[in-house]
């Protein structure tokens, strides 16, 4: 085999290993979509560290479709009656959505929302009461609270579930770093605020 051959061949497995497609990792924040994957631009580069800090929007809270589980009950011997209300985990389901089918793993970008209905006496899911949602920020943004900005809105009976599935965010009866809120989710098992993962 002469030199020209031997250059023939190594710039065929150049131009072989450069037309490779690499996977792209995907992130979320008020820019990119959640899930969208990384462009290598100014808005996250191919690991998803300099993403822009994520700004909860009704569109980015309306992404959280998939549902991940339906609970009736304590979990963890935890009652889940928010705000004083009275009414008790027993009388309760509580459908758990997210931005993915899964959140064992809940990097900046998640989203998690509760649907939480009143049961009716045979049992049966009855009304909506309320919806509360979680969004998993940079590392960083809240140290205290493991990086989850919470979110609470009550169903007024004026929301369209069919346009806003997650509530109307410009509703929200509280929306941020909230201490009641985390004082529950830390803890859930694991360190990561979600009960769903215990």
């Amino acid at each position: 085999m002469n030199l020209k051959h031997v250059t023939l061949l190594l710039l065929s497995f150049v131009l072989l290993l450069s037309s490779c497609k690499k996977d792209k990792p995907t992130c979320g924040d008020g820019n990119v979509d959640v899930g969208e994957e990384c462009d290598g631009g100014a808005n996250c580069n191919t690991d998803c560290t300099n993403m822009a800090p994520i700004t909860l929007t009704q569109a980015i809270l309306d992404g959280s479709t998939s549902l991940v589980v339906s609970l009736t009950g304590q979990q963890n011997g935890q009652d889940f009656a928010h705000n004083g209300s009275g009414i008790s985990s027993d009388s309760t389901t509580r459908d758990i959505f997210s931005t993915a089918s899964s959140v064992s793993a809940t990097p900046a970008g998640t989203i998690v929302t509760k649907h939480t209905y009143l049961n009716n006496p045979d049992g049966s899911k009855g009304a909506l009461q309320v919806t509360f949602a979680m969004i998993k920020h940079l590392e960083g943004w809240w140290p205290a609270g493991n990086d989850w900005e919470y979110v609470m809105m009550p169903n007024d009976g004026t929301i369209d579930y069919s346009v806003t599935p997650n509530g109307d965010l410009s509703k929200a009866a509280a929306v941020g770093q909230l201490d009641s809120c985390d004082g529950c989710h830390a803890l859930a098992d694991g360190g990561d605020r979600l009960f769903i993962n215990d």
